[in-house]
């Protein structure tokens, strides 16, 4: 319950500070500048949400820095091997983690390609001039809060895309990031591009560590994914597993 709450607190945090930004770009798209570029001592504010956002992004990559198992499970640190394994022969367990990291990589490419499209738009928007940096923040914005309303409230990957049970055992978890930041590369600047490389990074070492990995993403080798294991209750879960 308490981290419930707590996605509940961050989501009307994120869903205010949208608001807020947007409301000041409706009024005038100036508006929207004057908080990011105010200068505090030596430092401006977008300084300071860089320290924040770099702070953020390089914790993701650390497995002792990283305590959410929805992010971390990628990471032997998370990893608990299931009973399972005793039982069942070697060949038959094969097949089974094949088929679902075969069905898992499927949605994964649909996410892909759905979230790709978005960016497509937005992209054009940005070079005919349609959107502009100011569009682009708030594009940031809308995405870093509904990155918080897919775990709290509603998640379409995983209704509509991936169909995981939950965001412990959710096959994109970490592309969160990339997904937020990426746009941030029209707008050329050593502030943005870091943030997008260190998304990318996040991304990167994601996949490499799932092709190395894929059992750590599977409940029936990973026991610390199982409803009855569970001790985050992170998202909601889309149905009961069947190996709990």
């Amino acid at each position: 319950m308490a981290l419930q709450r707590t996605h509940l607190l961050r989501l009307a945090w994120k869903g205010g500070l949208f608001i807020f930004f947007l409301s000041l770009a409706v009024i005038s798209p100036q508006f929207l500048v004057v908080p990011f570029t105010y200068k505090i001592w030596f430092f401006r504010v977008y300084h300071l949400l860089w320290i924040v956002v770099v702070g953020m992004l390089v914790r993701a990559l650390f497995p002792r820095k990283n305590r959410n198992i929805a992010s971390g499970k990628v990471f032997s640190h998370y990893y608990k091997e299931h009973t399972t394994l005793n039982t069942l022969n070697r060949k038959e367990l094969s097949a089974k983690l094949r088929d679902y990291t075969r069905t898992s990589n499927r949605g994964a490419i649909m996410a892909a390609a759905f979230w790709a499209a978005i960016l497509l738009i937005v992209t054009i928007l940005s070079f005919s001039g349609i959107m502009d940096r100011s569009g682009l923040f708030l594009f940031v914005l809308f995405a870093y809060f509904l990155d918080e309303f897919c775990i709290s409230v509603l998640c379409p990957f995983r209704y509509w895309l991936i169909k995981n049970r939950c965001c412990n055992v959710c096959r994109i978890h970490n592309w969160g990031s990339i997904m937020v930041f990426f746009v941030l590369v029209l707008i050329p600047s050593f502030w943005t591009y870091s943030v997008v490389f260190l998304a990318f990074l996040i991304f990167v070492q994601w996949e490499y560590l799932h092709c190395l990995h894929p059992e750590r993403f599977y409940e029936l080798c990973n026991a610390n994914l199982m409803c009855k294991n569970c001790k985050t209750k992170a998202g909601r879960c889309a149905h009961e597993s069947y190996h709990s």
